[in-house]
């Protein structure tokens, strides 16, 4: 991965318009580019002092709504200075979170953090990256896949606390972590050596291998993780808490120029693809095979429902510390933030297109509704566990 990004410029009008350098060695943009003077905005006044430093892990994937941010000029907008600090290892990750070392990590799943807060790490959900990270089951081309109880019995190059896979047997009724025979694997490249081999029968495909799997004859797509489980909450972000008291409205800013990064991405996709292939220095198909594909979806949105609903399927799995027991998810989900950015973004910016932005309005209290109101919540853990119990009484009888 290179420390510096390619500049794509985009249209000779960025080009005439912005002749001055690019600081390539700290990631920093000195000027907005790809976005004309005219429809430039200066809201650097609402850091209220703060230095609008941000460091952030760059994960193999990259992220779109941060490359689309820098690329149209929203950073500088908002007076940001992101510093992107590469990363191998989720572990490696969170251990530079907790050192104060970075302060931002946007591709480190989902249960990975949650399992984290249970233990009781001082960590902070206040959006999202990949809502559907584009992900994939996979299997060899002669697999027999009916439903997910197919797994039963058969070795998967995965986790239990894959929760799109395991979640779903949970509620049939099975045991996923006795029911399948798990062989955890170090990256998606080796789970697919080991399908291809006959070492393993299914496979669980990450981002970066979406390529690879869609164009291997002796690989077969079982399913888009997205089709398996709605809104599985792909890679949620997370930050010590330490960092938003410390710069709130770093924080706020930071989210509205990902939402705004979110726009320019769903507005031109391909160029978005295009100028992430030249971010991460890869070849242009690699990127678009994700970047492109219906089962990528991208939000800061914090998504509580989805988090709710990991939660549940990790406790049950017996995949959260004892201490989960204490832990109050809305500590752990800030929400509210998310809101008041979104709320912000609209009234800066809401009418070059209002419709977009109502629409993320509706996303956000469909996606949340769980935070606002407790007895949902409450009553959604007591219908998984019914759910689970009723169906393994049932199967124990057949």
């Amino acid at each position: 991965m290179k420390k510096g990004i390619k500049l794509l410029l985009t249209s000779t009008m960025a080009m005439s318009l912005l002749p001055s350098l690019i600081n390539l060695t700290n990631l920093d943009v000195e000027e907005p580019f790809s976005i004309a003077a005219e429809e430039k905005h200066d809201f650097k006044d609402k850091l209220q002092g703060e230095d609008g430093v941000v460091r952030w892990v760059r994960g193999h994937s990259g992220n779109l709504m941060m490359t689309m941010a820098r690329h149209n000029g929203y950073l500088e907008e908002y007076g940001l200075k992101v510093e992107e600090v590469p990363m191998q290892t989720t572990d490696e990750s969170f251990a530079a979170v907790k050192g104060n070392q970075v302060d931002i990590v946007s591709n480190a799943g989902t249960n990975t953090p949650l399992q984290r807060i249970a233990t009781g790490d001082d960590l902070v959900i206040f959006g999202g990256h990949m809502v559907e990270g584009g992900m994939f089951l996979v299997g060899r081309p002669d697999s027999e896949f009916k439903d997910m109880s197919s797994l039963i019995g058969k070795k998967v190059a995965s986790d239990p606390s894959q929760y799109v896979i395991s979640g779903p047997l949970l509620e049939m009724g099975y045991n996923p972590k006795e029911d399948v025979d798990w062989v955890q694997l170090g990256n998606s490249s080796e789970a697919v050596s080991a399908l291809k081999s006959g070492q393993v029968e299914f496979a669980e495909i990450g981002t970066e291998s979406a390529y690879q799997v869609k164009n291997d004859p002796d690989v077969k797509i079982i399913g888009k993780f997205g089709d398996l489980m709605d809104k599985y909450s792909c890679c949620r972000m997370e930050t010590a808490s330490r960092f938003i008291k410390e710069k709130p409205n770093t924080t706020k800013a930071l989210v509205k120029a990902l939402l705004r990064g979110m726009k320019a991405y769903h507005d031109d996709p391909d160029q978005a693809a295009k100028l992430l292939a030249e971010e991460l220095d890869m070849p242009l198909e690699f990127v678009e095979a994700y970047a492109l594909d219906s089962g990528y979806e991208i939000n800061p949105d914090p998504l509580y429902n989805s988090c709710v609903r990991a939660w549940a399927y990790l406790d049950e799995l017996g995949l959260l510390d004892e201490n989960a027991k204490n832990i109050n998810l809305r500590d752990h989900i800030d929400v509210e933030l998310y809101k008041e950015a979104l709320d912000e973004v609209i009234e800066e910016v809401g009418d070059e297109d209002p419709e977009y932005w109502q629409g993320q309005l509706d996303y956000f209290n469909k996606y949340n509704s769980m935070y606002y109101d407790e007895k949902e919540e409450e009553e959604y853990f007591n219908q998984v566990k019914k759910t689970i119990d009723d169906n393994r009484a049932k199967n124990a009888k057949e």
